[in-house]
Order: structure tokens, then sequence, then C-alpha cells
């Protein structure tokens, strides 16, 4: 998977809602490409590495609009589900989990500055470090 120029577009959206998710700034489009994605695994040190830093993947690393964002871009561009499936179950897997953790984000106040739930359900934790 790593090695393709350019997977099918519905992968190449899984992979930049990632981006979207785990930036600690706002996420241009080329800070979304599949080439930027390819750059942080090969950055963080090959794939292993990388799905080590996702298990730890900690929410509050990032600002919770990223979930928003991610989840609004997500529905934006729609994913083919059974076609990312014959292409790699393992980006239906990702788009999943990338979901769960977005829902998983919850406001912290209302408009009238009400609490609301505020607690949240435990995320991964995400660190920079290789």
């Amino acid at each position: 998977l790593m090695s393709l120029p350019k997977p099918p577009g519905a992968a190449r959206t899984v992979f930049a809602g990632m981006m979207i998710l785990v930036s600690p700034f706002d996420t241009t489009e080329s800070d979304r490409d599949w080439a930027a994605f390819q750059d942080w695994v090969s950055t963080l040190g090959g794939v292993k590495k990388w799905l080590s830093n996702l298990w730890n993947f900690n929410m509050s690393l990032v600002p919770a609009t990223n979930a928003f964002k991610t989840l609004e871009f997500l529905d934006k561009h729609q994913c083919d589900l059974e076609g990312l499936r014959k292409f790699h179950p393992a980006v239906v897997a990702l788009l999943e989990w990338i979901r769960t953790v977005c829902t998983s984000v919850q406001p912290q106040t209302t408009r009238d500055g009400e609490s609301v739930g505020t607690e949240t359900q435990p995320c991964l934790l995400y660190t920079s470090d290789a």
C-alpha cells in the first residue's frame, strides 16, 4: 500500500481524513495528500512505527476541532466502502477507527456556557516521537 504512487480516490480520502485528525495545525490540501501521508510514515520510521504511533494516539494532543473537521471532510467526500474493501480491508478498518475517535469527542460546553458531558471515551495517544 505504501509503495503505491497514488491509491484509489476513496483510500486517499481516508488517509486525508487521518492527516486532518492528527495534525496539530490547520491543514492545507498539500498537508493531507498521499505524499504527505507517506512522508509522515517515513519520518516515523516506517509502517510498524506508524501503527505504534496510531495505537498511542491521544486526542488531547490536537485541537478537538480536528475531530469535527475530519468528520465533515469524510462526510463531504463519501467513501465507497465496498470498493475500499476490495482494494484493502485495512483501509476500511482505519476509516472505522477514525470515525470512532472523532465521534468520541464531546463538546465541552453549550453556547450559554452550561457544562455538558465533559468526559470522553479514552482515545489512543499520538506522539511525534518515532
